[in-house]
């Protein structure tokens, strides 16, 4: 409440108003923020939200179920000009840290079984969480400070590799900054057009890159044991090793066909690191994929690569023919293990690549950057988990870019009082389930009951000056814990 007020957050509904009068007999502002603080302390659907739990929120928040669903597919319909708003603001406040962007996607699912048509958002695409109905996908950019910058929704059965410029450039345009911006991000978005377009844009870039499917000059850089600088454990074992080495490396920019429509050179540091923690876990995963392998009698239809997943690799299938007159039968499938791509694996397990387009950045600070990427994994934890952005039951377009507007606004405000308020002391999660056990109940003599206590009610009474600690309140109490 005390964000809401400092960024004064009604006041891009009010320019909205004044610009496009909506007549709607309702305040969105007050929708908004009573949808905002319910995704926090109780998530779920918006008609239990509206049934259930509005009617315990402190403060006068009055709407019809009706409204609350125009006043979703409101925010969807002005989501941009909302994030606008809120980045400047934040900007003023608390300036982004620029230099840095983290950026990832991940997907949503759905509750129905059905497609939208084109244009619509939901589809059937490939799922983080091996969901088999129509999702959609979300793009997330984080400062260098992990504070989220920005959002985009898309259809669930697009890739995700062009919505990195795009989020990018829109928020390059809002806050203009003066230096260049360094993405971040995972091999999934690593692909030769984001790399033209970081640089194009006089940006750079660090990516992780694939070790195993590398070309054959690559491997071979990786695994030629000169250059590399070790660490060791006290019986003098390698834990942990790393080189880098500086190349032009020539890429090729294809379209949605596959068809090659440019090509380019880069000059760019790649970098690799061995730890023997990452070896050993790579050579588990491997070793029970194969088990599982050798373990089930297979079907031709068992062998596809949906049903097997990352194993079938490492198998060779055949159908043992028998002739029967004029016909072929199949009687049995033979799977033989396929040796040398294991072999070839193995020399490469424990390897990490990195690529950069800064070259004069040392190593360890381009590793350190990219580590920092956990960041919006985690993110996209809190949205899926404890914000319970997952499953969503609208149907409108609209109103699920309203949703996502409003899981983000949750996200952004907790990562602001946690990093911003609170120093990092407490993260977003533990913060969320302490919220969550600020509930009263009025008593016999008019005063308000608090019967629940948490380890970090002493540090946040400490830092919003105000006693959180307590048993009995008064409504006066009440309205000055939400003063700032």
């Amino acid at each position: 409440k005390r964000m809401w007020d400092e960024l004064k957050m009604d006041q891009p509904f009010r320019d909205l108003e004044r610009c496009e009068p909506t007549h709607f007999g309702f305040d969105p502002a007050k929708v908004f923020e009573s949808l905002l603080y319910l995704q926090v302390l109780s998530p779920g659907s918006k008609i239990d939200a509206y049934t259930n739990k509005l009617p315990m929120l402190f403060g006068e928040y009055s709407y019809s179920k009706e409204q609350m669903y125009r006043a979703l597919e409101y925010f969807g319909e002005h989501d941009s000009l909302i994030a606008e708003y809120t980045r400047k603001k934040i900007d003023a406040i608390y300036p982004y840290d620029l230099k840095t962007g983290y950026f990832d996607c991940t997907n949503y699912y759905c509750e129905i079984d059905e497609e939208d048509g084109p244009g619509g958002l939901r589809a059937k695409g490939p799922s983080k969480e091996n969901f088999k109905g129509p999702i959609v996908g979300l793009g997330l950019l984080l400062d260098g400070a992990g504070i989220p910058l920005a959002h985009k929704l898309y259809r669930g059965n697009q890739s995700e590799k062009p919505e990195m410029d795009k989020i990018i450039e829109d928020m390059r345009a809002e806050l203009q900054p003066k230096a260049k911006l360094v993405r971040v991000a995972d091999k999934g978005l690593n692909c030769a057009s984001n790399i033209y377009k970081a640089l194009e844009k006089g940006d750079g870039y660090i990516f992780s890159s694939s070790v195993k499917g590398a070309d054959d000059m690559t491997k071979k850089w990786v695994k030629n044991p000169n250059g590399y600088s070790e660490l060791k454990d006290e019986s003098g074992n390698v834990v942990y090793k790393e080189k880098s080495d500086v190349v032009d490396r020539e890429y090729q920019i294809k379209d949605g066909d596959g068809r090659v429509i440019g090509e380019f050179t880069a000059r760019q540091k790649q970098i690799v690191f061995w730890s023997r923690d990452f070896a050993d876990k790579s050579k588990i995963e491997r070793e029970r994929e194969i088990f599982r392998l050798l373990k089930d009698p297979k079907t031709f239809k068992s062998i596809e690569r949906r049903e097997l997943g990352h194993a079938a690799k490492y198998v060779t299938v055949e159908a043992a023919r028998t002739q029967d007159g004029e016909y072929q039968r199949v009687d049995a499938i033979q799977e033989e293990l396929d040796m040398e791509k294991i072999k070839s694996d193995e020399e490469l397990d424990g390897y990490y690549l990195i690529v950069t387009s800064e070259t004069k950045m040392s190593d360890d600070e381009v590793i350190d950057r990219y580590r920092c990427l956990w960041e919006i994994e985690e993110s996209f934890m809190i949205t899926k988990s404890i914000l319970s952005a997952r499953p969503f039951f609208l149907r409108k377009g609209e109103a699920i870019q309203g949703h996502f507007l409003i899981c983000f606004a949750a996200l952004l405000f907790l990562r602001l009082i946690q990093k911003k308020k609170l120093g990092n002391a407490i993260n977003a999660g533990s913060l969320a389930s302490t919220m969550r056990l600020m509930n009263v109940v009025k008593g016999a003599d008019g005063r308000w009951i608090a019967s629940k206590k948490d380890k970090n009610f002493p540090f946040l009474s400490k830092a919003y000056r105000a006693a959180l600690d307590i048993h009995y309140w008064d409504e006066e109490r009440i309205r000055k814990l939400f003063l700032s």
